[in-house]
């Protein structure tokens, strides 16, 4: 059943499901999906299904669970998830982190490329665009 399947992945992974959803809501399903599919048809088969580049759905889990312990600041850049995980087209936003109240547990200087990137994106989005002025972000 559905149920015990989030049970299972829950007890193995109960940063991710408990992180995720906020950090990663567009991608938390569907990750949980390749799981269930990797349990259906054996590691092997998967293992074998999948490019060399990208990473198997169980390992991805086993991955980002450890990420989230030791660095969880890089689930707020779409370059690091992309080359690090093959998670494309998402990261986390400042919000997300504060939401979570992951925001202490990220060292000073990370902290910062996370506010300063966020200033950034938002300063861009506003302006349409991307140049932007060091007094724009400093302000």
């Amino acid at each position: 059943s559905d149920v015990g399947k989030t049970v299972q992945v829950a007890s193995g992974h109960p940063l991710v499901m408990k992180y995720l959803p906020i950090l990663l809501p567009r991608k938390f399903r569907n990750l949980l999906m390749k799981w269930d599919a990797v349990q259906e048809k054996g590691m092997e088969a998967q293992m074998v299904a999948h490019p060399e580049d990208e990473v198997p759905p169980d390992t991805l889990l086993n991955r980002l669970e450890k990420l989230i312990r030791t660095d969880v600041w890089k689930l707020g850049f779409t370059k690091i998830l992309r080359k690090e995980f093959g998670i494309i087209h998402c990261e986390a936003t400042l919000e997300a982190f504060r939401q979570c109240d992951l925001l202490r547990q990220i060292p000073e200087l990370q902290r910062k490329a996370l506010l300063v990137y966020d200033t950034l994106k938002r300063i861009c989005r506003s302006n349409g665009c991307t140049y932007v002025t060091k007094y724009q972000l400093d302000s």
